[in-house]
């Protein structure tokens, strides 16, 4: 502990205690002018419940984790019971909650120690603003009903004159019924400590300080002052009586206080930044950083000065530039594309959802598309029946028709069909006829005239054009075949590309 005289006394503290721990524990150098959030000061209803009802640990007080708390526990109480009250009520959740959750013990305790290392320069300062003469003893108690549905958390201190001699911060140790209770049984608690601390300072000074309780609470104080006509429990009769007898004695007296001035609020529940920064004022708590960085500012001009002259020595001299290598995001391309095919997903998934009947018209309508270019088997039998007529009995019409359903055929069937019938006359096959000459006449389609033998055959026709089968019979006085012709393509003075099987 480090003691520092001033012109109205001495401040206490513990800043090399403060950086050993922070050593200690490999701290990264984080601040924070808070201790925690509210919700991880306040005991959960199975931790109440387990406290409430003395439920033995389940964790082996061996365990590391175990004692890694404790040992953090440990340190903090050494700060609270010297120089650093600020800590009490966050060091006494910590220490309710060391072997029943030391996970949660050690985290509050890596917050804490942001805390400390913003707080590092406080220093307690003891002493009497006043020339005065002190002329009494302050207590302030207070008391936080059932923050977890438990029991209260209480807290009292002992001030002499601005100075605070003795503080305690726990929980108390019977379930209360509303505030007013709480609070009487912190201030029987306090009034306690404040004797006892009166009975040392008259053996200090040689004479009897007069002792004041301050509570921030009227029915409280009715029930220490006053006679009650009714008691709920017996416990709160007898400790109001004791008071009571006290204050007949001019022992001790009981006064109000408001909640705002109250400097036991400090040991009760956690606070914001502000409210924190006001309880640490009133308990004569100063930060002393501001002179610490002056000194060094001082120091930092200093080498400053230092610095710019032997800048101003050095001769300058070119740089080059370094080079700065673009890096692809390659996991951001990567991510872009998941995405687009995420979203290319779920459109055609809600469309195929909401949108069945049009999908299944669309496919209907496809399918009597291909339909319609398909070779029916009436339009077959019409275009074999064509194909079987005289060329001559043909009109322009079915002519055309007959075209059209050659078209048809040919995109349906593969391309070694024929959609003419056969005539076979015969048991055997013929030799093919090879390469007959087609001459020239009017338009239409017409019957050849077979010429020559089986093996080299002419055919005699007009000029026209088509595709299909071609029945062609051979001239008077030769045998007559049926010809087979494949799909060929009739030109004037072009030889006939393609015949098929000649039998007869």
């Amino acid at each position: 502990m480090e003691m520092h005289r001033t012109l109205k006394g001495v401040e206490l503290s513990q800043e090399g205690f403060v950086n050993e721990i922070l050593r200690a524990h490999n701290h990264k150098g984080g601040r924070s002018q808070s201790q925690g959030p509210r919700e991880t000061l306040l005991l959960s209803d199975e931790e109440e419940r387990a406290i409430i009802d003395a439920e033995p640990s389940v964790l082996d007080p061996k365990c590391p984790e175990v004692k890694e708390a404790q040992r953090r526990v440990g340190e903090l109480l050494w700060l609270v019971g010297r120089t650093r009250p600020d800590l009490q009520h966050t060091v006494s959740i910590m220490a309710a909650r060391i072997t029943r959750c030391p996970a949660m013990v050690n985290r509050l305790g890596e917050r804490l120690l942001d805390y400390l290392n913003e707080t590092r320069h406080y220093r307690l300062a003891l002493g009497q603003e006043e020339e005065e003469e002190i002329a009494e003893l302050s207590v302030f108690t207070d008391s936080s009903f059932a923050p977890s549905g438990g029991r209260s958390q209480g807290a009292a201190v002992v001030f002499y004159g601005q100075s605070p001699l003795v503080w305690r911060s726990g929980r108390q140790q019977l379930v209360t019924l509303s505030t007013a209770e709480s609070e009487l049984l912190e201030a029987v608690e306090g009034a306690t400590l404040g004797l006892s601390t009166r009975g040392l300072l008259t053996e200090l000074l040689g004479r009897e300080l007069p002792l004041t309780v301050w509570v921030d609470n009227s029915a409280a104080i009715a029930l220490l002052t006053t006679s009650s006509g009714s008691w709920r429990t017996r416990h709160l009769r007898l400790r109001s009586n004791w008071v009571r007898e006290m204050v007949a004695n001019k022992q001790l007296t009981i006064k109000y206080v408001p909640g705002e001035k109250q400097r036991a609020d400090l040991g009760t529940k956690p606070f914001t930044r502000e409210r924190l920064r006001q309880l640490v004022a009133m308990w004569g708590m100063r930060d002393q950083r501001t002179t610490a960085e002056v000194r060094q500012a001082r120091v930092a001009e200093a080498t400053w000065l230092h610095r710019l002259l032997l800048l101003c020595q050095v001769c300058g001299s070119a740089a080059q530039k370094q080079n700065i290598k673009a890096e692809i995001p390659w996991d951001l391309y990567l991510a872009v594309i998941v995405l687009g095919i995420a979203i290319i997903g779920l459109w055609e998934g809600t469309k195929y959802c909401l949108c069945p009947r049009e999908a299944r018209v669309k496919t209907l309508r496809a399918a009597a598309q291909a339909s319609r270019t398909r070779l029916t088997r009436a339009e077959l039998k019409e275009l074999q029946g064509l194909l079987s007529s005289d060329p001559k009995d043909l009109s322009v019409e079915k002519k055309e028709r007959l075209c059209d359903l050659k078209e048809k055929f040919d995109e349906t069937m593969p391309p070694e069909c024929s959609p003419a019938p056969r005539f076979p006359t015969g048991d055997e096959d013929v030799p093919v006829a090879v390469d007959p000459v087609v001459t020239s006449s009017s338009s239409g389609l017409r019957t050849g005239f077979h010429k020559g033998s089986t093996s080299s055959s002419t055919y005699k026709g007009s000029d026209f054009r088509m595709q299909g089968e071609l029945k062609a019979s051979s001239s008077v006085g030769m045998p007559r075949f049926a010809y087979d012709l494949g799909p060929v393509l009739f030109k004037p003075a072009e030889a006939l590309h393609r015949i098929g099987k000649v039998s007869g």
